[in-house]
């Protein structure tokens, strides 16, 4: 039995008209055999940051010999909503109206947005054939590819190209020339045109070869540490238990005990020719190791960084700074250039993180707030895109957050992530998460058991951290991560880790990264750096913001700052981490 459809036409390639919301990604005549007429399917793709609510196009036939038959002069796709970058239109058959139509082109003339606002075509400029991205293999080998993939995003399979007012992102998907970054990855596009040089790529590789060597055999030796460590272990608990049974055999076979006779008459024992006396016999006891495993909050040394991280009670952000106090009440010092101090109604809060330019609170309730940019800034030409870091308000169950720039994450209470602005959408995917770090370029996770997550770029693996056990926090900046053990130990990766030595210091109860180098406070309340020895005392909680401005909580709930742009002499009563 034949086919009812069959394909007579096929469109080749992908068209574009500069400044239009869609690009015509496929089309199709097929022939219906058991009616005869032509039916036109075609494929389109959003490409504007508004979601689509119709679209009117145009379609031209042309006979088998090209010459133009009657095709439809307007045809409308109604009731939609399309958001940017999903495609629609090819299960919506159009039927032409001559059956002898064996090709066709179509013009996009109007779009409706949901905003209301509507796209007309201006017919002086012509839909054009989108001429395809070269894959990287066209240009780099699969080390480098690799590379590349490890320097800019794992997304990777295309090399940038520029087209008209358009830019092919290395993933694939398709931006505007006014957009800065990849609107599906996040990727810078200065980033991934520097980055796909081939010395370049071939310099970072070996560097990458290097580091990972290097990171093997600290990790050998590492697990040979812990393997000695077990076997000491092993060791003193046999000899443990050989000692309380020694004990228990002497206790019965040599000690003394008093009993009782019918009449309640005190009788004597034998052995030793010792008589016993009305006294009341000495016990030996023994304390037996409690085998039951302390809860992170019970032996975490200090506050640790994660919990004066994403349930901070200070933040600084890009140049600006933010404290809860006691009474849920918000204050705020710094710019205030796009609103991000705006905090003084604020009232229910438990925890803020202030990033470049906006601020996000945590409420009792486990809803989230936001104030401040909501955009985008192009650095070019200081032009806004839509970004949406602010858009918070929908979120519920929430008891963790992170503001970072042009990003904002959420803990719900599950241990799920809820994600807006430039967020890495693999969160998504993530369980168990008590902690979280974005550094713009990757994104740092912390488990409820004390592993850690990465996803984005590792160029200098500051992503290398699957093996990292017993976290109690986490930091990152500057493509370098840092955690703290539950010990009270740092460990670090990344571009900044060989500058820093942390075999000698103190044990640390909280710690930040920034460019400048890492700061901590000991247990003991004391601030050191990677540049310095301790200075000051009763410090609880840090908070370093992008340019190297550093906040301090001290014990008595006062804060201190280390730059000229903010004034916190004011703040008192400021909440104390948990």
């Amino acid at each position: 039995m034949s086919e009812r459809y069959i394909r007579v036409f096929t469109q080749q390639g992908q068209y574009y008209c500069p400044g239009a919301p869609v690009v015509i990604q496929a089309g199709a005549l097929l022939k219906d055999n058991q009616t005869g007429k032509i039916l036109a399917q075609i494929k389109f793709k959003n490409i504007s940051p508004k979601n689509i609510q119709a679209l009117t196009v145009r379609v031209m036939a042309q006979d088998i010999s090209g010459k133009a038959v009657a095709g439809v002069d307007e045809f409308q796709y109604l009731d939609l909503d399309i958001q940017r970058g999903e495609e629609f239109g090819q299960k919506t058959p159009i039927i032409l109206p001559n059956a002898i139509a064996r090709s066709f082109s179509c013009q996009c003339l109007a779009a409706v947005f949901d905003d209301g606002t509507v796209w007309n075509w201006n017919q002086e400029s012509a839909w054009a054939k989108l001429p395809s991205p070269n894959l990287l293999s066209s240009k780099l080998d699969s080390a480098l590819i690799e590379q590349y993939r490890r320097s800019t995003t794992k997304q990777a399979e295309y090399i940038p190209a520029a087209y008209k007012d358009l830019w092919y992102c290395t993933c694939g998907e398709i931006n505007h020339k006014s957009e800065a970054a990849c609107f599906a990855c996040y990727s810078q596009k200065t980033v991934l045109a520097s980055m796909l040089d081939v010395d370049t790529l071939k310099s970072n590789l070996e560097k990458y070869k290097a580091f990972a060597a290097k990171k093997k055999a600290e990790q050998a030796k590492i697990e040979a540490q812990q393997k000695r460590r077990s076997t000491a272990v092993l060791a003193a608990t046999i000899l443990a238990l050989f000692v309380c049974l020694a004990v228990i055999v002497s206790f019965v076979f040599f000690g003394r005990e008093n009993c009782e006779s019918p009449d309640g008459n005190t009788l004597q024992t034998e052995k030793q020719g010792i008589s016993n006396t009305t006294e009341a016999p000495t016990t030996l006891a023994t304390e037996e190791p409690s085998t039951t495993e302390s809860r992170p909050e019970d032996d975490a040394p200090g506050n640790g960084i994660g919990m004066s991280g994403n349930r901070q009670t200070i933040s600084a952000g890009g140049r600006h700074a933010v404290a809860v106090r006691a009474d849920g009440t918000v204050v705020a010092t710094g710019d205030n250039t796009y609103g991000q101090c705006n905090v003084s109604e604020w009232t229910d809060i438990i925890a803020v993180s202030a990033g470049r330019y906006h601020t996000v609170g945590l409420k009792s309730d486990g809803t989230v707030v936001a104030v401040g940019l909501n955009e985008g800034i192009n650095p070019l030409d200081n032009s806004r895109y839509p970004v949406g870091q602010c858009d918070v308000s929908g979120w519920t169950d929430i008891i963790a957050i992170f503001a970072g720039d042009n990003v904002t994450y959420g803990i719900r209470a599950d241990g799920t992530m809820v994600g807006t602005g430039n967020y890495d959408k693999a969160v998504s995917e993530w369980t168990n998460i008590v902690d979280i770090c974005d550094a713009i370029t990757y994104v740092v996770g912390l488990r409820s058991d004390g592993t850690v997550v990465a996803s984005g770029t590792n160029y200098d693996g500051e992503c290398d951290v699957s093996e990292w056990t017993d976290i109690v926090a986490i930091d990152a900046d500057t493509s370098t991560t840092i955690g703290l053990r539950r010990d009270g130990a740092i460990l670090a990766t990344g571009f900044l880790a060989d500058r820093f030595n942390f075999d000698n210091w103190p044990q640390i109860a909280d710690a930040v990264i920034c460019f400048h180098g890492c700061y901590a406070i000991t247990v003991d309340g004391a601030l050191i750096s990677s540049r310095s020895e301790p200075t000051g005392t009763d410090y609880v909680s840090i908070s370093v913001d992008s340019a190297g401005g550093i906040l301090l909580l001290k014990a008595d709930g006062t804060v201190e700052t280390w730059t000229d742009e903010w004034d916190t002499s004011g703040w008192t009563n400021i909440k104390l981490p948990n």
